[in-house]
């Protein structure tokens, strides 16, 4: 390599010697340089004494040296230099540039200042690097070196500031003399030139501005008509059919005429478009906007705007059909049958911005309502009937051509929600409208941040879009974005606030409703729950807001079990319980269902008649007072009340609730529960009273509960016959009498000595001699609210009544038989029961949706088509007759 430079050296200056005149001294010096910033010391040797010939003998090397970059270069070398002599100082070991190299560069640099004829633009970047090397490099040589560059670049810039001015000082004079010069010969045209160039302008902006005014004059004009008919509107009384059907006329009559007829004619339509939005606006009526759609209004006003000339159509126009879409999921979708896209894409090419944000809003309500008629993971039903008039890439043009925000917004999420679970196909549709989801969700509308969130949720189930969305998310610099400190100013901590959030809505938009272990177990790798959950330890309250809670909420559910226990690997109650203090009732709502689905998972993880083993750690933060105090507030909403009820009832399996308060209150709110119009609440609260009753100490406060109940609805029974007439008091006091009667002849039955009120949960235990906790009876599985059960989270079903005076064997013969009986999925009497292949019965209806929400897997996590199931008839037929003849016994309602 050192010979071919020699060789190239040797060249260059027998051209030099022979060539005169224009020779292409780029191609020569390009390689002297490329040598010169080599980190072979001999090359970079070659290359200075060559350059340094060069520059001496032709100065018109500089300007060539300039033009291909020295400068540039001579500053990242420097740089380089000095970085790597740091990391030398810090023991690195780092190969750094000798300091023959560095001299090298010096050496030419100061040549080209000193022998350069020529204006040289030298950066400030080159200063402060020269100064580094003058104070942190050791070599004398070079500090000398940079100090006398140094100082020759501040000669040079100080004789440029000097030529300047006078350059500048020599063009004010010569410009001043020839103004005067062209003043004196050609003042006349000089000012002609000028109006007519400041008329063209006046006229342009004139025409811009006035074509503004006019149309900020007639929107200004319209709202105040619009809100003046609305006022007057209020004052009459409500449009009945017959106005409906006058509107329709109105609507539909054809514009003909002379001009001021057909004026007439738009005038008419506009004042019934305004009344439209009169009757509705500000009123939530889908009753009346259904009579209205009903008697044709809406295909008549879609039919007038698909005809009406689009400078013709207004901002009331436009409203008239977005107040009938600002309504119910019902509403909407009824609006969808009539194929309003067409006419509401056609409508967002006005001009005018107002009509165009109507038209794509009422596009979007249709739109949303589609999405919340199917499943997360399926296709969004209105996106062919979209598709067929090349409806998404028509409102990808608006967007790109619109400058009005809330119309961009509301666009997105219009394509957000109609990609659900599909790719957006369109390379540059899918980068910008992702892009501009993601920097909507710190917007300061919480509306916008959860609809960006939704419409993200949306397009992640594709995995394309995906890949898109996390294409710029490093979740290691998320967790240590979390991590930073406070100790800043406000501005920063809003900003470290403000990034918190965003990771954490992005995050969720893509975990919500998936069911994606292998995604949630790289987010926990990461570190990311680590840096939530010491913010949630650590940080002030009033930081900690939605995004954050919602994110753990979404990490907890829907998870498996082996998730979730992670959780409480990472200690996460103490953090968890703390947050439930905050004001934000959104935060506590998250936080307080994630604690329920991490003690549920702990619940599974343990044989059933244990306590539970996440008890002590609840117990070690106050966590079990912090929960039943969130219980007691009476400004929180039932969500919050009932989880925190639930999640101290499961917390007290086997165990004594020893605060005579809260097992009181608890077991109340519990026993409440289980009449809950909610399934799964319903479930959850029967699992916490029955595996409290294991405790003998909860057993008699549920007992004692039992019997107070049965007195205060005989008590209430009679007030409410003392409040009767005389008849009802005679016909009342038969009835009782009648039944007393059949009580008496029950009695003597020799299946039943005596009728008790409902048993509770512990009597139950009692009367079919379960021996509890160490024997329980044939189990059955009841799904709890995030995962199936496991192993080991056996849940007993045992009947609510049974015969006090019947045999140990009678007993375990009715309650095998009456097993025999129950859906294994819900745990109540099946109305349809089918059989599997296993020999497990579960009720038509349960199973049906039970697979349906569960991609056709059984309770047991086995793969299980409904052609699998067999319907036993002979079972139902057994069960309608256990029923009939044992009328105390508890039958839950029938399935159909």
């Amino acid at each position: 390599m050192k010979q071919l430079c020699k060789i190239v050296i040797s060249v260059i200056i027998q051209f030099e010697e022979v060539v005169s005149g224009d020779f292409d001294w780029t191609s020569i010096c390009s390689p002297l340089v490329t040598m010169l910033f080599s980190t072979d010391e001999v090359i970079s040797c070659y290359g200075k004494i060559t350059l340094l010939s060069l520059l001496e003998k032709n100065r018109n090397i500089t300007s060539v040296l300039m033009q291909l970059g020295f400068i540039d270069r001579t500053i990242t070398s420097l740089s380089r230099s000095l970085q790597t002599s740091s990391s030398s100082s810090s023991g690195s070991n780092v190969e750094r540039p000798s300091s023959v190299f560095t001299l090298n560069i010096l050496t030419i640099l100061e040549s080209i200042l000193t022998n350069s004829t020529e204006k040289i633009s030298i950066s400030t970047k080159i200063n402060e690097i020269l100064e580094k090397i003058k104070q942190e490099l050791k070599i004398d040589e070079i500090k000398q070196k940079s100090q006398f560059i140094l100082s020759k670049i501040v000669s040079i810039q100080k004789e440029d500031k000097k030529i300047e001015r006078n350059e500048n000082e020599l063009i004010k004079q010569l410009e001043q003399r020839l103004n005067e010069q062209k003043s004196k010969n050609n003042q006349i045209e000089l000012e002609k030139w000028q109006i007519e160039k400041k008329m063209v302008e006046f006229e342009y902006k004139t025409k811009i501005g006035e074509q503004k005014l006019k149309q900020n004059e007639r929107n200004s004009q319209e709202m105040d008509d619009l809100l003046k008919f609305i006022n007057n509107f209020r004052d009459s009384s409500e449009i009945t059919k017959d106005d409906w059907n006058e509107i329709i006329k109105d609507l539909q009559k054809e514009s003909k005429g002379t001009d001021d007829q057909k004026e007439q004619i738009r005038s008419k339509k506009l004042k019934t478009c305004q009344k439209i939005v009169a009757e509705f606006i500000g009123k939530d009526n889908p009753i009346k906007k259904k009579q209205a759609i009903d008697a044709g209004v809406v295909d008549a006003l879609l039919q007038f705007l698909s005809i009406e000339p689009l400078d013709h159509l207004t901002i009331s126009h436009a409203w008239a059909f977005y107040t009938f879409t600002y309504s119910t999921d019902e509403i909407r979708l009824t609006l969808y049958q009539r194929n309003p896209f067409p006419v509401l894409l056609r409508l967002a090419e006005n001009q005018n911005v107002f009509v165009v944000s109507r038209a794509v809003a009422s596009m979007f309500h249709m739109i949303e309502a589609g999405t919340h008629q199917t499943d997360a993971n399926e296709i969004h039903p209105h996106f062919a009937s979209m598709e067929a008039c090349n409806g998404t890439m028509k409102l990808f043009n608006i967007f790109k051509a619109c400058s009005h925000r809330n119309t961009k917004i509301a666009i997105t999420f219009c394509i957000g929600h109609l990609f659900k679970a599909q790719q957006i196909t369109n390379i540059e549709m899918r980068k910008e409208v992702i892009a501009y989801l993601k920097s909507i969700l710190t917007d300061n509308s919480l509306w916008i941040r959860f609809q960006a969130k939704d419409s993200l949720s949306n397009l992640a189930q594709n995995s394309g879009n995906i890949s898109e969305i996390l294409k710029d998310v490093d979740l290691n610099k998320v967790a240590s974005n979390m991590r930073k400190k406070f100790d800043c100013t406000d501005k920063e901590k809003k900003e470290i606030q403000t990034q918190w959030e965003k990771d954490c809505w992005l995050l969720s938009a893509i975990l919500e409703g998936k069911t994606d272990d292998k995604l949630r177990q790289i987010i926990i790798n990461s570190g990311v729950v680590d840096a939530l959950l010491g913010i949630f330890l650590s940080r002030p309250l009033d930081v900690i807001n939605q995004p954050l809670s919602y994110l753990i909420s979404n990490m907890t559910s829907p998870a498996s079990d082996a998730i979730q226990l992670q959780f409480f690997d990472k200690s996460c109650y103490p953090s968890l319980i703390r947050v439930l203090e905050s004001e934000d009732v959104e935060v506590v709502s998250d936080i307080i269902t994630s604690i329920l689905n991490i003690v549920i998972a702990g619940f599974n993880s343990k044989d059933a008649t244990t306590q539970h083993p996440h008890l002590a750690s609840v117990e070690s933060c106050d966590g079990i007072q912090k929960l039943f105090q969130l219980f007691q507030k009476d400004n929180l909403n039932k969500h919050i009340r009932d989880t925190s009820s639930i999640c101290i009832g499961y917390l007290f399996r086997a165990k004594e609730i020893v605060n005579l308060i809260m097992r009181k209150q608890i077991i109340s709110h519990l026993r409440s529960l289980t009449q809950d119009v909610d399934e799964l609440t319903k479930i959850n609260a029967n699992i916490a009273l029955s595996h409290l009753a294991i405790n003998d100490a909860n057993r008699k406060e549920i007992e004692r509960q039992n019997s107070e109940r049965s007195y205060k609805r005989v008590f209430q029974q009679k007030q409410r016959n003392h409040s009767q007439s005389d008849d009802n008091l005679v016909k009342q006091q038969q009835q009782i009498n009648k039944q007393k009667e059949a009580h008496k002849q029950l009695q003597q039955s020799p299946l039943q000595k005596s009728i008790t009120p409902p048993m509770s949960i512990t009597e139950q235990y009692d009367q079919m001699k379960i021996d509890v906790p160490t024997k329980l009876s044939s189990p059955l599985y009841f799904q709890s609210p995030t995962q199936s059960p496991q192993s080991g989270s056996d849940i007993i079903v045992i009947s609510p009544y049974s015969r006090e005076d019947a045999s140990e064997n009678d007993t375990q013969h009715d309650e095998q038989k009456m097993m025999r009986y129950l859906c294994g999925i819900s745990g109540k009497i099946m109305d349809k029961p089918m059989k599997t292949h296993n020999g497990k019965f579960y009720d038509f209806k349960n199973i049906q949706q039970y697979l349906n929400t569960h991609n056709g897997q059984d309770p047991d996590n086995q793969p299980l088509e409904m052609t699998d199931l067999v319907f036993d008839e002979e079972l139902q037929k057994e069960i309608q007759s256990f029923v009939a003849n044992d009328p105390f016994f508890s039958l839950v309602e029938s399935n159909q």
